[in-house]
């Protein structure tokens, strides 16, 4: 995770999922891990609380538009993400500042948050 998070994200339910980067609870049918498998959303949950983390670009291999909202410091940005998406500053602290996908049904993709510093 030297450059940032790189997940893959997989719903296995029927419907779109909302899930939060790395903040709150998991929803059913999804499963949050790193691509080694090294960590899971917990792991990384508690990594994002004790090490906020902040990027500047989000990247995906899903071939179908991702629907995200960034939320820093109270203010929700929508972003329709399909492979890239360069910005303003993403924090991710394993509470308030998340980033929120909604997670289309039986999906499997990756996302990555760069760091813009380490």
């Amino acid at each position: 995770m030297d450059n940032g998070f790189l997940v893959q994200i997989t719903n296995k339910s029927n419907v779109f999922k909302q899930v939060y980067l790395f903040s709150y609870e998991l929803p059913e049918g999804v499963d949050i891990q790193t691509l080694n498998a090294s960590h899971d959303f917990n792991a990384l949950h508690k990594t994002a609380i004790n090490q906020p983390f902040a990027g500047n670009s989000i990247t995906s291999n899903y071939s179908d538009i991702i629907q995200l909202e960034i939320i820093n410091d109270g203010v929700c940005k929508h972003v329709e993400l399909l492979g890239r998406f360069e910005g303003e500053m993403i924090k991710v602290d394993g509470n308030e500042n998340s980033i929120k996908i909604n997670c289309p049904p039986h999906s499997v993709f990756t996302i990555r948050l760069f760091f813009i510093s380490s």
